[in-house]
């Protein structure tokens, strides 16, 4: 009988595990983030965040041929997307945050930690051909998932 309730086990486990791990890997998907569509003149090539943290709606986008900006919110939560042309000059404020270098395999760039605010940054990263900025108040893993999400949305020639 040991035999048997042993045998009555190992499946009952066994089913148990794969349908734990595939919850998990269920969870660990993460859907697209959907973004209204776009008319007018635009930027040659589109580039946005493809995860946006759970909640935040888009309330303004603004896209145009100099920048594309973008205003997530999320309650009283709200973050900021911009994308611009990377030859531009740029200026940060070290009075009111600590600046750090920011390197990942798709960029480099630097993270701004607000001194006066919790959970606020700035990251602000560049490619070849465009810089990407995220703002606002958020947790920072969520921040560096975002930007790393960063994807072509549509060009100028759809």
């Amino acid at each position: 009988m040991k035999i048997t309730k042993a045998v009555k086990v190992v499946p009952f486990l066994i089913i148990s595990t794969v349908l734990l791990f595939g919850c998990v890997n269920a969870h660990e998907k993460q859907q697209k983030f959907e973004y209204p569509p776009i008319t007018g003149e635009t930027f040659d090539d589109i580039m946005f965040p493809s995860y946006v943290p759970d909640g935040y709606t888009v309330t303004n986008m603004s896209i145009s041929p100099l920048f594309n900006t973008i205003e997530y919110t999320y309650g009283e939560n709200i973050l900021y997307f911009t994308q611009g042309h990377n030859d531009a000059t740029v200026s940060f404020d070290n009075e009111h945050n600590t600046i750090s270098e920011y390197q990942s395999d798709k960029y480099e760039g630097i993270l701004l930690t607000s001194t006066d605010f919790d959970n606020n940054y700035l990251l602000y990263v560049w490619d070849d051909q465009y810089s990407y900025e995220i703002s606002g108040t958020i947790d920072k893993n969520e921040l560096f998932k975002m930007i790393e999400s960063i994807e072509l949305y549509a060009t100028s020639s759809e």
